[in-house]
């Protein structure tokens, strides 16, 4: 673009600043910026987003949040992206009382958290083993079925039956359309509270259900069956 005598423009140095960052490379995405207001190429807030991502990723939680409050102060309107970013990289850290000093914060400019933003800390406080408190936080929204799947994934884990239970229950009053990720975890959660039958009618409603069973749904299938003795039965879905 250059040799040609194109001037590079926001949309351009974006796309190089967000390309570096998911790679990892966020000193690199901090060069682009840079080079950016030299040229007298003003960033906008995706340009930002994008650099705030890169250090989540890299646990650079700090310079995050000196950038995030550098773009505060130029008078560029942040967005609930740019927020649910930050929640992300503050939920990594454990972090947890800056995760909801920034849902404050949204709640007091008038930003109304999504519940893309609310999953996001509902699967960071499962990840630590705070699933009851995600659990609240999940009783006051009207979930998705990312939602869902995220408490179904984690009672699952920690072995939790009446946790389980719930939310099967709450899923099945919801009449949310079923994904193969939500099946997978779904069918696990069954095999796990000896709801064997209720398992297999699952992974048999699947293609009426338009889903397409995958490698994980077979592992998932296959395991359960082992686990309880019934190799025969994980023979035929092998």
């Amino acid at each position: 673009m250059v040799e040609r005598g194109i001037k590079p423009d926001t949309f351009s140095y974006t796309i190089l600043i967000d390309g570096f960052s998911k790679q990892g490379n966020v000193e690199k995405a901090v060069g682009f910026l840079k080079n950016m207001l030299k040229g007298g190429v003003l960033p906008n807030v995706v340009t930002y987003t994008a650099i705030i991502s890169g250090f989540g990723k890299k646990g650079k939680l700090e310079e995050a949040f000196t950038l995030f409050k550098e773009v505060k102060n130029i008078g560029i309107e942040v967005d609930e992206f740019m927020y649910a970013t930050l929640i992300h990289g503050a939920c990594v850290k454990r972090d947890f009382d800056c995760v909801f000093h920034l849902l404050d914060e949204m709640e007091n400019k008038g930003i109304k958290p999504s519940i893309v933003t609310y999953n996001i800390v509902i699967n960071g406080l499962c990840k630590v083993g705070r699933t009851s408190e995600a659990d609240n936080i999940f009783k006051q929204l009207d979930g998705d079925i990312v939602t869902y799947s995220t408490l179904l994934h984690w009672y699952t884990e920690e072995g939790n039956v009446e946790g389980i239970f719930e939310i099967k229950g709450k899923l099945e009053e919801a009449g949310l359309c079923m994904d193969v990720v939500a099946c997978n975890i779904l069918i696990k959660a069954l095999f796990s509270i000896g709801a064997f039958e209720d398992a297999r009618a699952l992974y048999q409603a699947m293609p009426g259900m338009g889903l397409s069973a995958d490698s994980v749904t077979y592992c998932t299938i296959i395991d359960g069956y082992c686990k309880i003795g019934k190799i025969e039965e994980a023979l035929e879905e092998g």
